[in-house]
């Protein structure tokens, strides 16, 4: 069973009690404590970031990237989602000559991943090599609990 293509994780809430993600996520929903931050570059460095405030940690769910590309001729884009500039994943995006894109979407597979914020530590997706043609969108998502 799945929910937006990744697999379902129990999360417990409480003594003999588990939710569902769907769940989960809708409870995190209501409190406001779920988060989605997007963001796109057609340069190197952050496509997005998400810097949590001193007393919150972040813990991250999903994250993806996408890629359009003008520039017709071979070459590759290389994509990292960091962790205070910890690498967590990785993508390679080639672009062909006639402007064929393998893949244009990649999501990162990264579960059970956070970061105690301080307001200066991010959680990012940062393009390392790029076409200055190419826009590569970020999203990642997630949610903060105090500390």
């Amino acid at each position: 069973m799945s929910i937006f293509g990744l697999p379902l994780i129990l999360f417990q809430v409480g003594v003999d009690e588990d939710v569902g993600d769907a769940e989960f996520l809708r409870d995190k929903e209501v409190a406001g404590d779920l988060i989605t931050v997007s963001g796109s570059s057609t340069g190197t460095g952050d496509a997005v970031a998400f810097i949590p405030a001193t007393g919150k940690t972040f813990f991250i769910y999903a994250s993806a990237v996408d890629f359009t590309s003008i520039n017709l001729v071979f070459h590759e884009n290389i994509v990292e989602l960091q962790n205070n500039g910890a690498i967590r994943d990785t993508a390679s995006i080639s672009v062909d000559n006639d402007g064929t894109i393998t893949p244009t979407k990649v999501h990162f597979i990264i579960l059970s991943d956070s970061l105690v914020g301080d307001a200066v530590k991010s959680y990012s997706i940062d393009i390392i090599t790029s076409s200055q043609s190419d826009l590569i969108k970020g999203t990642i998502e997630g949610w903060i609990e105090n500390t």
